[in-house]
């Protein structure tokens, strides 16, 4: 005798639309509870007329029509939260469940505890502490199984770490620090520091944080040190600079003598300076004296040679100066 065998392979399907989170122990009453849907069909769903059903309430929240697509969820969440629908909902946080409701049929339902019957899958999920939410994993129609717990909060150490930051006026975009020397005055620069500042042998104590340093316009251009909590180098730049402090030259003479006067210049930079001039006149013009230091008030002699034939008149013209 032969005998025809035949397989039968059962597909069990899943709901169209599932609960896929619930959170019914909420850490405060502003936190808010939710019952999150998720559509698990691969087709359009519109969700009129169905709802949340739950032991307080037979209709606990209605639901109106919105298309769900497929992959997409749809929370539905108590007062103060930003759910897709809210309305106020009341999940009990013991031994309790939450139905999803259509034409009068149970679609899908979720139990914790030890709910009434008609209340769970299979079997219910285990109690979850506040603040949890318990979050399908799977389709086996066993709470106990599909349902494991997730945490509303994402919680690490945080470390905040007070320096005692360093830092201080700074005049250039490029690395380290700059500082612009100001024509003929005492620039007066700022070190932000909560310890005192020693500069060129002379400390400075802050006031607020503030350490106030004053750098002479005549200081060397060069790099300098600040010694505070740390160690800070400045580099002081290099300025030519120079003030004319008279503003005319008279020479008086006859014709065919050599007449001299001189010019008064000032020194505003940290560098020293090496004059020269040129003139409008139509004479032989000399600047007898050149050099001018840094710092210094000097006196540059100026010699004009007339000729015999000079024409006796008042000559006027102009005499520059560069460096």
């Amino acid at each position: 005798m032969k005998y025809v065998v035949i397989m039968l392979l059962l597909a069990v399907p899943c709901n169209a639309i599932v609960i896929s989170h619930v959170l019914y122990d909420a850490e405060s009453e502003s936190t808010g509870e939710f019952v999150r849907l998720y559509n698990n069909d691969t087709t359009l769903i519109n969700l009129d007329g169905w709802y949340v059903s739950t032991l307080t309430s037979e209709k606990d929240a209605v639901l109106g029509p919105v298309t769900l697509f497929p992959g997409q969820y749809y929370t539905v969440g108590d007062v103060n939260t930003s759910a897709d629908h809210i309305e106020a909902i009341t999940l009990k946080n013991t031994n309790a469940g939450v139905r999803l409701m259509h034409n009068n049929t149970i679609k899908d339902v979720v139990g914790w505890g030890n709910p009434p019957d008609g209340w769970y899958d299979g079997d219910a999920s285990e109690p979850i502490e506040e603040g949890e939410v318990l979050t399908r994993t799977s389709y086996t129609h066993n709470n106990l199984e599909d349902f494991s717990v997730k945490d509303t909060s994402l919680n690490l150490s945080v470390e905040i770490v007070v320096e005692n930051s360093v830092f201080m006026t700074d005049d250039s975009p490029a690395p380290g620090y700059q500082i612009k020397p100001r024509s003929g005055e005492t620039r007066v620069i700022q070190v932000f520091t909560t310890a005192p500042a020693v500069f060129l042998n002379k400390t400075y104590l802050p006031s607020e944080g503030v350490a106030l340093l004053p750098l002479p316009y005549h200081l060397a251009p060069k790099n300098y040190s600040i010694i505070t909590s740390k160690t800070l180098t400045f580099e002081y730049l290099p300025l030519e600079s120079v003030r004319l402090l008279d503003n005319k030259l008279t020479l008086r003479g006859l014709a065919g003598a050599t007449l001299e006067g001189s010019l008064r210049f000032q020194n505003v930079g940290n560098l020293p300076l090496t004059m020269t001039m040129r003139s409008t006149l139509n004479f032989s013009m000399q600047l007898l004296d050149r050099d001018v230091g840094v710092g210094e008030n000097a006196s540059l002699r100026i010699r004009a040679t007339l000729p015999v034939s000079t024409i006796p008149q008042t000559y006027k013209g102009t005499v520059s100066f560069s460096y």
